[in-house]
């Protein structure tokens, strides 16, 4: 009996309620689509006036039927002769024609343009009523936008349709109706005869209740209930869905439920052992000592999870019929066919007619048929086959139920599934069924055989383990892992020390992982022998659990020669509580750079403060070499006591601990730091002062560029570069004034020229205020690297500004740039309004040397009338060389000959 005894929806019958119990198919097949008797008003008369609605007939909606016959008129008699001869009439193709392909047509142009609310009915009626099962699921998903205005009663009816994937689309229409539809899809999560109406449930009953909808008390009872019922426990494709109701059921409704009947106990902790959710699991945790093995076991599992971290069969169809006149027919295969298929028709009457007449064929050619079908046929045939052999319990079929399941996809399988559970076999005839199935299908077989005989065949999987395919022994030892058999470690751990498969023996460990810690250790211990690192690295990674007493396994398999075991170790040892801190230094001290570098990294991501605990109780050991991982486990814990180790290890007497710490800087980048890696500039050793300075450019501070200038002078090479490097990549102008102030400095100048010409055009404007200094030679440095990144260009621009202070500064500028354009440029100056412009212009083209300048300075000379400005082309004049030396009168030479060259040495 089910436990949802009142929820499970009625079959529709959709016959006409006049229609006589007796009625033959064929019959039911010409009334359905029976013409108008001649002489009828045509049907379009027969309907209510519908105004202007010129919609076609299937897309109006249906008038009420009455107790006499359809569309409220009389009753059709039954017809005892030849048909009448079907009038010439013209016929619209509807949702209702007599041709499958014009409904689906139909069908098919409705669900391109959408369906209209007066349409619903109509598409409605096809999902209850057409023949055809893909026409019925085409309505359906034709109606997914419109599901709420279906009628929850005409769904209900439709969720006993006889094909499993019709069931599946009428619970996502259901689902449209919210919490009104969860009564209906509640008993779908568990019922496992219809697997894809189950998915469907599964994956929209967690939605409904996420969303607000809520179980009352009764249902959850009946729900825990279903869930506690199956046999075998809930399997892989079951297990995301449950998990999510679960998570919206909530901890403090389940663990309430721990507390009740056998049943409803066994689901809630079923559930709570699938979420994990840790307010139920402690609940759970408390639970050793139900009377109920599996309760106990997932009590244990729940312990050890929070401490880490949380209807009778009816007679068997007989093989051999009696001996009777029924023995001379034989049935054709067409009309068993055409039987079978009427099985599955959604008319209560028309499957109740057609298993009578099956029942009156002789059982062995039923039987020879449906295996012969199921051996042969194609998907739907044999489907249906498979729903005659559950139907009338045909045994002899067995076999071939089992391997068509087995070699069909998981989303097919249903018809077979459930044709095997309504069989009833006894669980050591099912396993020897398993034996028998070709080896490639024995895998699914096992599988099947579980889903199908539940703990009543587990007694009976062992002798499985001696298939020679380790495909099957894999899927044995799956299968007794997930029922929680007592007896599944012992099993597991026999084939992990002694199967040749290594991916069986891989299997063995994921088994074991479910057991007690002593036995874990004792698996792991094993496991890390064996020759194989797929299972070593699972053993790893499943065996563990969080229990500090594996710890010591998992630190030498650190050491083992295959990355994924080692990987998978440090995993394991960084999410492990209580780690001892004596054997993790030993290991990390006697470890390879790089194994200790990922070691490091996952114990940061996992367990940060414990690094710091490990870097100040071995910052001082006499080892040098110990003494160096240190700094480097400071700095990856990154917190302030870990800043202050590394700062201290600047200070180390052992060069390599300084060039550690220095290094280590780099991770840490603290401002804090700034002062020590200043002082480790002038350490002795040449690598700590390449990390130093690398570590400096890392550090967001504003006393670190000055630093940085400093090291320009470092006699290495190697520093130097670090520090320009560092610099370069500031791109401030702030650090470019630094920089260009350098520029006075002769020991500095040419570095400091180097990173200025790299850091580009953020460095212009401090290189302009340099050109315009007192100090000629920093002047003249930043005049030739203005020239090279911007060139005179935007100075000589600055000439026709109209405020005479940025004239003067790009006057000086071009005097620092020199050169032949910005000598032109000065020329043009010679006229500028200002004095103090003219007079520098004059001065600089003196100082250039610019011979083409002598005839307008001699022309600024003589008629200036600021004697300031006369002044200055004189002493222009002279130190171009035309005006001698000495003397109180003036004499300018007259002419200066063309091809003289502009400046000497040009």
């Amino acid at each position: 009996m089910s436990s949802w005894d009142g929820d499970e929806p009625a079959t529709m019958d959709v016959n006409d309620p006049g229609q006589e119990p007796g009625d033959s198919i064929l019959d039911a097949v010409n009334e359905a689509f029976e013409p108008p008797p001649q002489g009828s008003p045509p049907e379009d008369e027969d309907r209510p006036d519908h105004g202007s609605d010129d919609r076609p007939d299937d897309e109006r909606p249906e008038p009420p039927r009455t107790r006499q016959g359809a569309r409220g008129g009389p009753a059709t008699p039954r017809r005892t002769g030849p048909s009448p001869a079907r009038p010439a009439h013209p016929r619209r193709v509807t949702l209702f024609s007599a041709s499958p392909a014009e409904r689906r047509a139909r069908l098919e142009h409705l669900a391109t343009r959408g369906v209209d609310t007066g349409q619903v009915e109509a598409v409605a009626r096809v999902l209850a009523a057409d023949p055809d099962p893909e026409l019925r699921i085409l309505a359906a998903r034709t109606l997914g936008d419109m599901a709420g205005r279906v009628p929850i009663e005409l769904l209900a009816r439709a969720l006993a349709d006889p094909h499993d994937r019709v069931r599946a689309e009428v619970v996502l229409l259901i689902a449209g109706h919210g919490e009104h539809g969860l009564h209906l899809l509640l008993p779908l999560v568990t019922e496992r005869r219809w697997p894809a109406t189950q998915l469907a449930a599964l994956a929209v009953v967690p939605r409904l209740l996420a969303a607000g909808s809520r179980l009352g008390d009764p249902q959850l009872e009946r729900f825990l209930a279903a869930v506690g019922s199956l046999d075998p426990p809930p399997m892989n494709g079951e297990r995301p869905g449950l998990e999510a109701m679960a998570l919206a059921i909530g901890p403090s409704r389940l663990a309430r439920s721990l507390s009740g009947p056998d049943g409803i106990r066994r689901g809630a902790a079923r559930l709570v052992g699938l979420s994990r959710i840790p307010a139920a699991l402690r609940a759970l945790a408390a639970m050793v000592e139900d009377p109920i093995d599996e309760i106990r076991m997932l009590a244990a599992a729940a312990g050890r999870i929070a401490q880490a971290g949380g209807v009778p069969a009816s007679e068997p169809f007989p093989l051999e019929a009696d001996r009777t006149e029924a023995e001379s027919w034989h049935a054709e295969p067409a009309l068993l066919g055409a039987l079978a298929r009427a099985l599955g028709d959604p008319a209560g009457t028309v499957r109740e007619q057609s298993m009578a007449a099956m029942q009156g064929i002789p059982g062995g050619q039923v039987a020879a048929w449906v295996r012969g079908t199921l051996e042969g046929a194609g998907g739907e045939e044999a489907a249906t086959a498979a729903l005659v052999a559950g139907r009338l319990r045909i045994v002899a079929a067995a076999r071939s139920l089992l391997e068509r399941a087995a070699a069909t996809p998981l989303e097919d399988r249903g018809p077979f599934v459930a044709a095997l559970e309504e069989l009833g076999l006894d669980p050591d005839r099912l396993v020897r069924l398993v034996t028998e199935l070709d080896p490639a299908h024995r895998q699914a077989g096992v599988r099947l055989a579980w889903q199908v005989g539940g703990r009543s065949i587990l007694n009976h999987l062992p002798s499985l383990l001696a298939d020679s395919a380790g495909a099957v022994r894999m899927a044995v030892l799956e299968v007794l892992g997930a029922s929680g058999d007592p007896a599944a470690a012992s099993l597991a751990a026999e084939r992990l020390a002694n199967d040749s498969s290594a991916a069986v023996r891989a299997t063995a460990v994921h088994v074991l992982a479910a057991s007690d810690a002593s036995t874990r250790r004792t698996a792991l211990d094993q496991a890390m022998a064996d020759p194989d690192p797929d299972v070593r690295a699972t053993a790893v990674e499943t065996l563990a659990g969080g229990s500090p007493d594996l710890v010591p396994l998992l630190l030498s398999a650190i050491h083992d020669v295959d990355r994924r075991v080692w990987e998978a170790a440090m995993a394991q040892v960084a999410g492990a509580p209580n780690l001892d801190h004596g054997l993790l230094w030993e290991t990390l001290r006697s470890l390879q750079p790089e194994r200790r570098e990922r070691l490091t990294e996952a114990l940061e991501a996992r367990n940060a403060p414990l690094l710091t605990e490990l870097a100040a109780q071995n910052a001082r050991v006499p080892d040098p070499a110990e003494r160096a991982i240190a700094p480097d486990l400071a700095a990856r814990a990154g917190t302030s006591q870990a800043t202050s180790l590394v700062v201290a290890a600047l200070e180390d007497p052992d060069p390599s601990v300084r060039r550690t710490a220095a290094a280590a800087m780099n991770t840490l980048r603290s401002p804090a730091a700034v002062e020590a890696l200043s002082k480790s500039l002038s350490d002795p050793q040449v690598e700590v002062r390449v990390e130093a300075v690398r570590a400096l450019g890392l550090i967001d501070d504003d006393a670190v560029p000055d630093r940085l200038i400093e090291a320009l002078k470092d006699p290495e090479v190697r520093v130097r570069d670090m520090a320009a490097d560092a610099l370069a990549r500031w791109q401030s102008p702030a650090v470019a004034r630094r920089v260009a102030a350098a520029l006075s400095s002769p020991d500095l100048r040419r570095a400091a020229g180097e990173v200025l010409g790299r850091m580009g055009r953020v460095a212009v404007d401090a290189l302009s205020g340099v050109a315009v200094s007192e100090d000629v030679e920093a002047a003249g440095a930043a005049g030739s690297l203005i020239e090279r990144i911007a060139g005179p260009g935007p100075f000589i621009e600055g000439l026709s500004s109209i405020d005479p202070q940025e004239r003067l500064r790009c006057v000086r500028i071009l005097g620092a740039i020199g050169g032949p354009t910005a000598s032109d440029a000065l020329l043009g100056v010679l006229a500028d309004p200002d004095v103090r412009v003219r007079s520098a212009a004059a001065g600089l083209l003196g100082a250039l040397g610019y011979l083409p300048a002598v005839k307008p300075l001699r022309r600024m000379f003589l008629t200036d009338p600021v004697s300031a400005a006369a002044v200055a082309a004189e002493r222009a004049l002279r130190s171009l060389g035309v005006v001698p030396p000495g003397g109180e009168e003036v004499r300018v030479v007259e002419e200066v000959p063309q091809e003289q060259p502009d400046r000497p040495g040009d």
